[in-house]
């Protein structure tokens, strides 16, 4: 099984930036999803952490604010969940198809996304294994090595965290379906 993750963020630091939103996507090895979810995290935007004009639009016009201050406002009434609790849900879905330190990170620009986890959501860091399975990398070679797939490639810009993870997968089969990887007849 990968786990496949991804988030939205307040910016890219995270020791000062938040965690917005959350989408975990569970597939088997032949890339066929099995499980997918995602949290909208409470988001007080008066709070501490601000983030700069190019996110605060980019999440203005995908409607993120909109979630995080619906999500602020379910949780302070007591029928939505804090971060912590929407971290153990995500952590208990990961449980429940993989063993901790078995599956590697996957998604696109990972390290990115471990990042803010250790910070945030250590056991959520903690359940991955050390390895990692980054589509980016596979843009970054195609881009050099086979331009005119890099060019065709499937492209996504929703920044909402699981459209980016599905896109992420479909773009890691149109590396296969296109020989840039050869998954040797697995998909």
């Amino acid at each position: 099984m990968l786990l496949w993750i991804d988030l939205e963020t307040t910016g890219l630091d995270p020791r000062r930036d938040a965690i917005l939103e959350i989408a975990l996507v569970v597939t088997d090895n032949r890339l066929n999803e099995v499980h997918a979810e995602s949290h909208v995290l409470p988001y007080n935007p008066s709070g501490p952490h601000q983030p700069n004009d190019y996110v605060h639009d980019m999440h203005t016009r995908n409607g993120l604010w909109t979630a995080c201050a619906d999500a602020l406002q379910a949780s302070e009434q007591g029928v939505g969940d804090d971060a912590s609790e929407i971290y153990i849900k995500v952590l208990e879905s990961m449980r429940r198809y993989t063993e901790q330190g078995t599956a590697p990170i996957a998604g696109s620009t990972v390290d990115f996304d471990r990042n803010f986890l250790r910070e945030h959501a250590p056991a959520l860091a903690a359940h991955f294994s050390h390895r990692r399975l980054d589509v980016s990398v596979l843009g970054e070679l195609a881009a050099r090595w086979a331009p005119e797939l890099w060019a065709n490639r499937p492209k996504g810009d929703a920044h909402r965290a699981l459209p980016d993870i599905r896109g992420s997968i479909d773009l890691l089969r149109y590396w296969v379906a296109n020989g840039f990887v050869n998954a040797g007849g697995a998909l």
